[in-house]
């Protein structure tokens, strides 16, 4: 199995490039995840292959939205599915 198929099967989006490296041909794998979830994602892509590159890197912005814009709805996240 590869590191991207593992990550795949345990519900994470990952988007792979192909690349040469200083030994050869390497396989790159990004996956966008919430901070909470990287340890998951990292500890899944170890077990496959002990002597991977990870690194991991905040990421500010994603797509068109930035997450210093999100902010929690007046009266928390349930509020805006409450009936009035």
């Amino acid at each position: 199995h590869s590191i991207a198929h593992a990550l795949r099967i345990n519900g994470f989006p990952v988007t792979t490039l192909r690349g040469r490296g200083r030994e050869g041909p390497v396989t790159l794998c990004f996956a966008a995840v919430s901070r909470r979830l990287a340890p998951a994602l990292v500890r899944t892509a170890l077990s496959v292959d002990s002597d991977a590159f990870v690194t991991v890197e905040e990421t500010r912005t994603s797509g068109l939205a930035t997450y210093s814009k999100v902010t929690q709805p007046k009266g928390g996240w349930r509020a805006m599915f409450q009936r009035r």
